[in-house]
């Protein structure tokens, strides 16, 4: 069905709603206008059927229906917004309450650590949010068995999900550099990819919160790393 303009003031004179106080440029403004379907048009514009559709309903009519376009334009926007640029990454320069926490005081303004990370926050802000939470409870059970590799089915069974789903996160990680499945020695694993110089950087978020009492989302989500030079 197409739709037609409709005028809550008609354009000519001897139009439905016509109204001579208003200036030919005030009739043609977008806000004496509306979209109706044809039928509807053709009953609202006739000069007979002026009295049945007042200036005042109309102007109802078109203020609800543009609403309810608005809504529904809104809830498109926020349906398919890319949420990785709801947070604007911060970067450590010194990473001070980095080693006060991990107790490694050679992490204190490292500049090869401090590239490092911020190498890995740079990956991180890009990586999906639902993939960030698979990978920091991954990291978490590879920390439990002190491994940066587990073997697939491991990984299946503990977190419930099907080959296909895990197939799927790794492939995203993979894609940001920061993990993938791998052929160790005849056996299928999932792996986090270490930071250079040297270190899983997804443990280092675990670890550093459990320090500190942090919340790991400061860091997941909100990419607040200025949290590793102080927690203040």
């Amino acid at each position: 069905m197409l739709g037609k303009i409709a005028h809550i003031h008609a354009a000519n004179e001897g139009g439905a709603r016509f109204d001579g106080t208003l200036d030919e440029e005030s009739r043609r403004a977008f806000e004496n206008l509306f979209l109706v379907c044809g039928p509807h048009h053709d009953i609202i514009d006739d000069p007979n059927r002026g009295v049945e559709f007042p200036a005042e309903l109309l102007r109802d009519y078109k203020k609800r229906h543009e609403s309810r376009f608005e809504r529904a334009e809104h809830e498109f926007l926020e349906r398919y917004k890319d949420r990785t640029r709801d947070a604007t990454p911060t970067y450590p320069v010194s990473l001070d309450a980095l080693a006060d926490a991990l107790k490694v005081d050679d992490l204190r303004n490292c500049p090869d650590d401090i590239e490092g990370i911020s190498e890995f926050i740079s990956k991180l802000a890009r990586l999906p949010r639902a993939t960030r939470t698979f990978a920091i409870e991954l990291a978490a059970r590879m920390r439990d068995h002190g491994s940066n590799r587990l073997p697939v089915d491991d990984v299946e069974e503990a977190f419930e999900i099907s080959k296909t789903e895990l197939k799927r996160q790794l492939e995203i990680l993979e894609h940001h550099q920061l993990g993938d499945a791998d052929n160790h020695f005849d056996q299928w694993v999932a792996r986090l990819y270490e930071r250079d110089p040297g270190s899983n950087p997804f443990i280092e978020i675990l670890e550093f919160c459990e320090a500190t009492g942090r919340e790991r989302g400061e860091l997941l989500f909100e990419l607040n790393f200025a949290l590793y030079d102080s927690l203040s």
